[in-house]
């Protein structure tokens, strides 16, 4: 909203300059935005008057014009502007002023006529965005007088940014309300006395025509106030203060009467609305649209109206959307001599959202949604009334008002206790700061024991809750004035969470083995569900935002594959992530349990000049799952046994075991849904249930040997169901003592090798802490491991 310094300061004038005016205004809720001069920056033009139009010679559209500055000698201009006229008082640059834009005035010669000027428009002034013609200005100035003088352009424009909450600041009076609290000083401006008691002394200005007025929607419309005024002038100009203050709160000018309703509503806070009295037919009467009703607006369209539009309607039909917009066909133009004014109150929940449902947002609906004072509406319809007579002339009728008290808003009552006012502003108030304080915001107070019990006035829809109150005293004192102070308690630290802590080392594991970390929905696709974790119900949602975001996730499947779809689709080739997050299981009760899963494609290592490309397998995933386990600090406690799980590879999955219970599963994803997802490249996925293995191990000692190593290299042939697991285990198992370390650098099937069956070649490692091993020792222990691993499995020593 924007609002004319000098306008502000004919209300309340405190004795501030501009910037402190803006800083305080921001400080108390109402943010200002931008400050701007209202001077469009001219200089040298004055006022003059046309004694004289000629036709030019040459040009039929050019007029030759004699122009009065006063100064006793008339100037020749040439001008086509085609309101020229005798008479007219006009806007003058003569030659050396200065326009918008830096454009300095010189005399010019317009087919053989010199012209030492130009009159000017209010576009050409910088007053306006568009006009027609010349600007008009009133016969009663003085000639050769300053235009900026006159239109009083040293004035600062200032943009303020109006919470929802705050429609009791959407006016001049509203902010000088504010202004006033908060440097102490009173209002001073002193509104014109009321038509009313204008019409007491002058009785021959008053005629008794009223028009009905009938509301059959009162919780709607509680308060309706209406006013015929006749024998008014419509076709005259609005003073230059009226429009200069419209424009500077960014209203254009369009006729006396309508600019005045405008002026009170930019001043006290009230929309209103005229009516062409004579277009008018029977009673007013505040309805809902009936089915099928159209409307022809102020702005050229026509609506169908809505059966829950609140309109404003005749014996004839509807005549306006309530508190949106007015019809064409019943507004004031210049040929209007009679007009109805009214003043209304409409309940907010009525109308909010009314102006957007059909593409409009208008200055009645803004405030009309937010709120208004309830109890103003006759003050604003007696001032309105008193400026159209002053301005237009006419003679105003008594006032009709229609109350319905009980569907009023009622004025709240809101509990204060002082204790509460120093627990959170950590200040101690005296009761006379604070009762000053509300007292001037309007608020009524009536004290108690402990505190007050405070009414709201009718302008505050905001006042709910007692913090609403302690927030308004803040706001007068200042946020500045609170002193920070440290928070004075005795705090406990808490316990560790081990999740939590084990949760954050398994990130950044997976980070430095360069997997990227992703954060996705908890709700996913149903039919993307149930390919992924089949049999399991998911918990579907009462209100999806989508369709495809409609029941709660079983696991993290889904979204991880999205994300890896995504970035495949934005030609990334190697691609790793994880993600950390809940999963839900519909059983009888709703459980949430943490989950850990990742998903790794393409290369496994980064574009390397010196490093051949290699696709990543289901073994580089494994050791990433591995290196998790080991920040367990147990380094066997893991095993993986196959597993079918209809969303994997059949041959290329597991399920994971750790102390003796599936925490999770790893393998490749199934070809078929690889292609359905429209995957270019095997994709190897695995999920961990967190609470199973977010076990912290304490870390023992371990003496380091310093007795020497001895290695043993066996190559033996397994059956081709043997798993490499189960050989290493009975292994670990027979030379317990003596092993430090057995790794598997080879598996060999082919030529040589019976069908069926496979090589694999073992290095063992054997190491005594306490002292050194002989050969006697280690081959005593390698023909161990080869008897057990002949009679368990019918292993046999290559040649």
């Amino acid at each position: 909203m924007k609002i004319s310094e000098q306008w502000l300061r004919e209300w309340v004038n405190p004795d501030i300059d501009t910037q402190q005016l803006a800083e305080q205004l921001t400080m108390a809720g109402l943010e200002v935005e931008e400050i701007v001069s209202a001077s469009p920056g001219f200089s040298g033009v004055v006022t003059a008057r046309v004694d004289a139009v000629e036709k030019h010679p040459d040009v039929d559209k050019l007029k030759v014009c004699h122009v009065n500055t006063g100064s006793g000698q008339n100037l020749v201009i040439v001008c086509g502007a085609d309101n020229v006229r005798v008479g007219l008082y006009v806007a003058l640059a003569a030659v050396g002023a200065v326009l918008p834009g830096n454009i300095t005035i010189k005399a010019s010669d317009l087919k053989g006529i010199t012209s030492e000027g130009m009159l000017c428009s209010a576009r050409e002034l910088g007053l306006a965005e568009e006009s027609e013609g010349l600007m008009e200005l009133p016969n009663d100035l003085g000639l050769g007088e300053d235009l900026q003088e006159i239109l009083s352009l040293d004035d600062q424009i200032i943009d303020l940014s109006i919470t929802p909450n705050r429609g009791d600041c959407l006016s001049i009076s509203g902010v000088a309300r504010e202004l006033s609290v908060i440097n102490d000083c009173e209002i001073k401006a002193n509104l014109t006395e009321a038509v009313g008691q204008k019409n007491q002394q002058t009785s021959k200005q008053v005629n008794n025509q009223t028009r009905d007025v009938v509301v059959d929607e009162p919780v709607a419309c509680p308060r309706y106030v209406g006013q015929v005024i006749e024998e008014v002038d419509v076709s005259g100009l609005s003073p230059l203060w009226l429009t200069e203050k419209l424009r500077r709160c960014g209203l254009r000018n369009i006729n006396p009467v309508v600019d005045i309703i405008n002026f009170v509503m930019l001043e006290l806070g009230q929309p209103m609305h005229a009516f062409d009295n004579d277009k008018l037919q029977g009673a007013i009467c505040i309805r809902y649209a009936k089915p099928g009703e159209k409307l022809k607006l102020l702005d050229g369209q026509e609506c169908t109206l809505s059966t829950e539009t609140l309109t404003i309607a005749d014996d004839r039909g509807v005549l306006a959307m309530a508190g949106i917009m007015g019809g064409q066909q019943t507004a004031v133009t210049e040929e209007s001599a009679n007009i109805f004014l009214e003043s209304a109150f409409f309940s907010p929940r009525t109308i909010l959202g009314k102006a957007r449902q059909y593409g409009l947002h208008t200055d009645s609906s803004h405030r009309f949604e937010r709120g208004v004072d309830f109890e103003i509406q006759k003050k604003a319809i007696e001032r309105a009334g008193q400026l159209i007579v002053d301005i237009c002339g006419g003679k105003p009728g008594p006032i009709v008002e229609k109350v319905s008290e009980d569907d009023l808003p009622e004025l709240k009552q809101v509990k204060l206790r002082r204790g509460q006012v120093e627990r959170l502003l950590g200040i101690t108030f005296a009761d006379e700061d604070i009762e000053r304080i509300l007292s001037s915001l309007g608020l009524q107070l009536e004290s108690d024991e402990d505190g007050w019990l405070v009414t709201a006035p009718s302008f505050r829809f905001d006042i709910e809750i007692e913090a609403d109150l302690i927030e308004e005293i803040a706001r007068i004192y200042g946020y500045n004035n609170i002193k920070t102070q440290l928070p004075l308690t005795h705090l406990q630290l808490n316990k560790d969470n081990e999740l939590h802590s084990h949760t954050k080392k398994m990130r950044q594991l997976l980070v430095n083995r360069g997997f990227q970390e992703v954060i996705t929905y908890s709700f996913v696709d149903a039919e993307m569900q149930e390919l992924l974790n089949p049999g399991v119900s998911a918990l579907p949602l009462a209100n999806p935002i989508a369709s495809e975001l409609s029941v709660m996730r079983t696991n993290l499947l889904p979204g991880l594959l999205g994300a890896l779809r995504f970035n495949q689709k934005r030609q990334q080739q190697r691609i790793r992530l994880f993600e950390t997050g809940l999963i839900f299981q519909n059983d009888n009760n709703l459980s949430q349990i943490p989950a850990f899963a990742g998903v790794i494609t393409g290369n496994i290592n980064k574009n390397h000049w010196d490093i051949k490309d290699r696709s990543c397998d289901l073994f580089d995933l494994k050791k990433d799952v591995e290196a998790l386990f080991e920040l367990n600090g147990d380094e066997i406690g893991v095993s993986f046994s196959q597993v079918e799980h209809s969303a994997l590879h059949p041959g290329q999955s597991a399920k994971i075991i750790y102390e003796n219970q599936q925490v999770g599963f790893i393998g490749a994803l199934h070809p078929s849904i690889q292609k359905g997802l429209g995957l270019r490249k095997e994709v190897f996925v695995f999920e961990l249930e967190l609470r199973s293995i977010s076990r912290q191990i304490a870390a023992k000692y371990k003496k380091i040997s310093k007795y020497p190593w001895i290695r043993r290299d066996l190559s033996i042939t397994v059956a081709e169901e043997i798993t490499i697991a189960e050989i290493m285990t009975l292994i670990g198992k027979t030379a317990s003592d003596v092993l430090y370390n057995l790794e598997l650098f080879d598996v060999y099937r082919g030529e040589a090798i019976d069908l069926g069956k496979k090589s694999l070649a073992l290095g063992l490692t054997f190491q005594r802490t306490s002292s050194t091993l002989t050969d006697d020792e280690v081959e005593s222990a390698v023909g161990r491991i080869l008897e057990n691993l002949r009679k368990e499995f019918g292993a046999l020593l290559r040649e």
